[in-house]
């Protein structure tokens, strides 16, 4: 039989939070449908305190049921048994601040939990259920804002262009976002979070080509980088060149790598996007750039925008790195908007991990976890 949902779910926006919403492209299950007129009755809980979900179809029949370990069980008629998966979500709320999650099953039915990396995990009476993110079919959230001098922004999963967390061979292939991914001759390792992808010092180990003009106005390229260095100077064309982002067929692009102090933006961490460059003042050591951690986990992320950053004088930068979450650049282009030749996606369609711009050998060996590439210039990061 078809069903459908008597009414929406309404979620507030709390005060000085912004609501963002990630709608995954696949279809819901064949046979639960949910409509602009759709009704949901919030399940019941009976004196023994167990969670009743209740479902009332179009003929006004209803449906009551118990939430199980990995589905919603209900009893029909004539002693039939109608089960639905718990990935049949109406809506989530969620706030990243407190790591609390509040879900709405599209059958009614509503429960709390907790937010973990990757998943969430849902306690009932009954148990945990356990949603792997790529399995939520309408997720809403709170977020807290950033303010900007243009005021507030928001981030949704149409900014999300891009996601692999390389926690496996098959997951690297096929990313929770974007996609699908080549890779060459490389290793999994122990990741920040869960696996991640391991260069092992070789060239073009992982390609992609990206959805054209997303990247047109604005973007941001973040990743957690783990170098297989010593406590050495670097010189250019022996050290990490973590990507490459050009159009197909040709050498000009977007990257974001180490430098020797030869100019270009002063050194160390460097991002040239064509003719624009950024990077840390002088020093040319991994220890004088990331600390005495520098073999450690770190966060980088290039983002850029072509109205201007709100951090720079009258919005007159463009381009800026990241380390730790903590902006790092100091020399960037000012004055000179972006062009049709430098940030658009005209050019930035094909994205390649530790490319061959350099004989085999010096692009030293990496490892790279949780790269995301966003249609939106963000200056927060998720750190944890």
């Amino acid at each position: 039989m078809t069903m459908f949902v008597n009414r929406l779910i309404l979620l507030a926006i709390v005060a000085g939070m912004c609501r963002a919403e990630i709608l995954p492209s696949h279809e819901p299950v064949v046979g639960l449908q949910t409509n602009d007129t759709a009704v949901i009755i919030d399940a019941p809980v009976d004196t023994n305190g167990v969670s009743r979900a209740q479902l009332t179809l179009m003929d006004g029949s209803t449906l009551f049921g118990t939430l199980g370990e990995r589905e919603l069980r209900f009893d029909a008629a004539m002693g039939q048994t109608l089960t639905l998966p718990v990935e049949l979500l109406a809506s989530l709320d969620m706030d990243a601040k407190k790591e609390t999650a509040e879900v709405a099953f599209l059958n009614g039915d509503r429960l709390t939990g907790r937010l973990v990396p990757r998943e969430l995990e849902i306690s009932g009476l009954l148990g945990t259920i356990t949603v792997p993110v790529a399995s939520i079919r309408r997720m809403s959230f709170n977020v807290k804002c950033s303010e900007t001098d243009n005021g507030l922004y928001v981030v949704t999963d149409k900014d999300l262009l891009y996601w692999n967390t390389f926690d496996s061979p098959e997951r690297a292939r096929g990313p929770e976002a974007g996609p699908e991914t080549v890779l060459g001759d490389v290793a999994f390792v122990p990741g920040k979070k869960g696996r991640a992808l391991h260069t092992q010092g070789k060239n073009d180990v992982a390609a992609f080509v990206l959805p054209p003009y997303r990247l047109k106005t604005a973007g941001t390229i973040e990743f957690w980088a783990k170098l297989d260095v010593p406590d050495t100077s670097f010189r250019e064309g022996v050290h990490p060149r973590f990507f490459w982002l050009s159009r197909i067929g040709h050498d000009a692009g977007t990257r974001l790598d180490f430098s020797s102090n030869n100019g270009l933006g002063a050194g160390g961490l460097c991002s040239v996007v064509q003719n624009l460059s950024c990077g840390t003042d002088g020093g040319n050591t991994y220890r004088s750039i990331l600390g005495p951690d520098y073999a450690g986990w770190h966060h980088y992320a290039l983002v850029w925008n072509r109205d201007g950053l709100a951090s720079g004088d009258n919005h007159a930068e463009y381009i800026a790195i990241y380390l730790d979450g903590k902006r790092v650049s100091r020399q960037v282009q000012r004055g000179v908007p972006l062009d049709l030749t430098s940030l658009t996606t005209a050019w930035n369609t094909r994205f390649i991990i530790a490319p061959s711009m350099y004989a085999e050998g010096n692009n030293v060996p990496f490892a790279i976890d949780d790269l995301k590439i966003w249609g939106v210039a963000k200056t927060t990061f998720d750190l944890d």
